[in-house]
């Protein structure tokens, strides 16, 4: 596995990859479960609650440097919102994936990703880690998920939805253990309520209460599908109401022990409404580019943004807005891993996929091997 280790603030740290802040390295044994649970509770209950959101669903990319897995969420017929982080790795951006949902498989055939998150250098802290994917046909028979347009997420319960590895609050996430769609529920805030942190509104955050202890507010309590996000989960959706308020982006602990889902631990998602204008811009962008039909269902998000192309960062942004993707049929049957995600201290000044690019970007810090 590699490494990167930065010290910024000994009170926090947090968990990132270059295609895996929550991503999971794509192998040929996926055991398929998802998502670290209470101790105390049937896995079977976070199983059921899971079916509830069938607009999630899995996705599989690779490039010449491997294949990884994420999770993301449709929102329109062809068009499935997930994380930035989730569209490259330290070779460069995926030229090759699929996107599972409703029992079918989808070819990619664009995505697009935040400018924000190339000209922040991929700090995660700066909310923009969310990308767009364009498949090759339209989902049928699966309905897309509504998007959260308010802005009272504060202390109002989240159902987090992903693919991601599975385990309990004691035992922390099981390696190997991705690939099946689970849900659980915790307390969601507003990421500025918990500044001292490091984290901001940009960012929709929870921890992983323990159940044997009693909660001092809310925030603490544990909920009776109390859950944590855990790799594999990147580009899921945190859903309030039915409706996706946040796209899974990275999990952090305070205590400063090993980061491996149990209890303790927070998770952050990216908060949607701070990006209704570039969904719907960017839906719009790859409709044109791929001469796709324009999306009625996204075009009524946002008020007074026009349409424009995003411009290129130095060759770190997609050029103009979007790429194209193979399906991937064409991959082989048995693809290469990529790393394993990255472990790094702190919770501010991220530059946090500086090492992403060792090819690319020179003054990437070396990556360790642990």
């Amino acid at each position: 596995m590699y490494f990167m280790v930065v010290p910024v603030q000994s009170h926090a740290r947090l968990i990132v990859a270059s295609v895996t802040v929550l991503a999971a390295t794509l192998g040929t044994n996926a055991i398929a479960q998802a998502g670290t649970i209470r101790h105390d509770r049937a896995d079977a209950e976070y199983l059921d609650l899971a079916t509830l959101f069938p607009s999630v669903g899995y996705l599989r990319a690779r490039n010449d440097g491997g294949g990884w897995t994420c999770s993301g969420t449709l929102i329109d017929a062809s068009y499935v919102l997930t994380a930035a982080h989730c569209v490259e790795s330290p070779e460069g951006y995926l030229t090759q994936g699929s996107f599972s949902v409703g029992g079918s498989r989808y070819g990619i055939a664009g995505v697009t990703a935040h400018e924000g998150w190339f000209s922040s250098n991929r700090q995660l802290l700066s909310g923009t880690d969310i990308a767009i994917l364009l498949l090759d046909r339209a989902v049928a028979n699966v309905n897309p998920a509504e998007l959260f347009r308010g802005t009272n997420e504060h202390l109002q319960l989240g159902t987090y939805v992903g693919y991601g590895l599975t385990g309990n609050g004691l035992t922390g996430s099981i390696p190997g253990s991705g690939g099946t769609k689970r849900a659980g529920q915790n307390i969601i805030a507003l990421g500025g309520q918990l500044s001292r942190y490091g984290y901001n509104d940009k960012l929709l955050v929870s921890n992983f209460s323990d159940p044997r202890r009693a909660g001092s507010n809310p925030f603490n309590t544990a909920q009776h599908l109390e859950y944590q996000l855990s790799s594999g989960d990147s580009g899921g959706g945190l859903f309030i109401n039915n409706q996706v308020a946040g796209v899974h982006s990275f999990i952090s602990d305070r205590s400063g022990g090993k980061i491996d889902s149990n209890y303790g631990e927070f998770s952050a998602s990216v908060r949607v409404f701070d990006h209704l204008n570039w969904i719907r811009n960017q839906i719009t962008n790859l409709a044109i580019r791929f001469n796709r039909p324009a999306s009625e269902r996204i075009t009524s998000l946002g008020q007074g943004t026009t349409v424009t192309e995003l411009p290129s960062t130095s060759g770190n942004n997609f050029t103009p807005s979007s790429a194209a993707v193979q399906d991937w049929d064409n991959l082989p049957e048995q693809p290469e891993s990529v790393p394993e995600p990255n472990l790094v201290w702190g919770l501010c000044g991220l530059g946090l996929f500086g090492w992403l690019g060792r090819r690319k970007w020179k003054n990437a810090p070396t990556a360790p091997k642990r």
